[in-house]
């Protein structure tokens, strides 16, 4: 399976909202008939998504989603790499304790000697 398939079967949550968006644009679904559909599918499709670009509140309501998802992925960012920040710490500390622990684990052979 292509990339391409994969984003098209896996939709991200920014999709999902914008179809739901589009979706209600139309009011409920597509109301031409299937064959016209087929005849005319590019300009049907630019002719029924056109509202949510012409209007105002609309726009700017896409406008406002987008910024929340950029804020939700920065602050995603910004905990991943808390989490990889920590973990660097967390494996640095556990190897100083080994090096810790070998050394006192040779210092009280050498004392046993």
């Amino acid at each position: 399976m292509s990339k391409k398939q994969q984003k098209l079967v896996n939709p991200s949550c920014r999709h999902v909202l914008m179809g739901f968006k589009c979706y209600d644009l139309r009011e409920g679904g597509v109301k031409q008939k299937l064959a016209q559909r087929r005849l005319n599918m590019v300009e049907g499709n630019v002719n029924s998504y056109a509202p949510c670009l012409n209007n105002q509140k609309r726009l700017s309501a896409m406008r406002e989603m987008d910024q929340l998802i950029a804020a939700i992925a920065q602050v995603t960012a910004d905990q991943e790499t808390d989490k990889v920040e920590r973990k660097e710490v967390a494996a640095a500390k556990a190897k100083e304790r080994k090096k810790k622990q070998a050394e006192k684990a040779a210092a009280e052979t050498k004392e046993e000697r």
